[in-house]
């Protein structure tokens, strides 16, 4: 200890002789903590916690990819036979982000709005906390349109309504039904404050056009002992024989 302290005695007289020199080096420490930090909590968040999901290692995202754009969002009759035929998944789910305008009660405010197939929060082995989830008969376009409330937005806009499931809230102007509200502190892929059937704007979207691709994300779970690999190799038979069938949209398009 007392080497110690005289080494830290040296040091501080040392700092105070040349405090241009102190300066540049207490500012590297603190660039190289502040990046060191920063690096850690984004891995430590994407990579080593484990998704707040049962039997996370089973999920995987699915993407399409083209030779000279690079990867890409999914067009939507893409994902239908993605769903119909890979038989290493147990379930297949797309979403895609939006934004609307919420209105009543209280000012009008503009929110993300996440649109999802129905199977999204069954793949994902989500319930409800109050109502239910969507069911494919709401995923058309000519459904009544129905809307899921994060629990945040339940809180602070609906005051905790234990009576919400069967009211309605408007969005940009259209009359949703309220099925539900989703449990709380549950991070989704995408984040959103309401969620809605992707279905009801196939059309709207352009989104049944093969080829049209308007930023779907579509999420799988594996069944139990199929590998990544082996819903690999079903995705690259489906994609190639969809090139065929279909060069002018899927021309060079695959799937990872």
């Amino acid at each position: 200890m007392q080497t110690l302290l005289q080494d830290i005695r040296y040091g501080l007289r040392m700092f105070a002789k040349s405090p241009g020199f102190t300066a540049i080096a207490v500012l590297t420490l603190a660039l190289g903590i502040g990046a060191n930090t920063a690096i850690f909590s984004v891995v430590n968040s994407v990579l080593l916690k484990r998704l707040p999901y049962p039997d996370p290692a089973r999920l995987v995202m699915i993407l399409e990819k083209q030779a000279v754009t690079g990867e890409m969002s999914v067009a939507w009759p893409n994902f239908a036979d993605w769903r119909n035929q890979i038989h290493a998944f147990e379930g297949v789910a797309a979403t895609r982000q939006d934004t609307s305008t919420l209105t009543g009660p209280g000012p009008a405010s503009r929110i993300h709005v996440a649109e999802v197939s129905p199977a999204f929060f069954p793949l994902l082995g989500v319930a409800s906390r109050i109502g239910r989830t969507f069911t494919d008969k709401e995923d058309t376009p000519d459904a009544a349109p129905v809307v899921l409330l994060t629990d945040s937005l339940w809180r602070n806009n609906f005051e905790s309504d234990p009576n919400i499931v069967g009211k309605s809230i408007v969005l940009d102007s259209t009359l949703y039904t309220v099925i539900g509200v989703l449990p709380a502190d549950l991070k989704y892929f995408p984040r959103a404050q309401v969620y809605v059937p992707l279905g009801l704007f196939s059309h709207a979207h352009g989104m049944d056009t093969r080829g049209n691709h308007q930023g779907i994300r579509c999420i799988a779970r594996l069944r139990p002992g199929a590998s990544a690999a082996q819903a690999q190799g079903e995705l690259a038979a489906i994609m190639s024989a969809l090139e065929k069938e279909y060069p002018n949209s899927n021309s060079g398009v695959t799937g990872r």
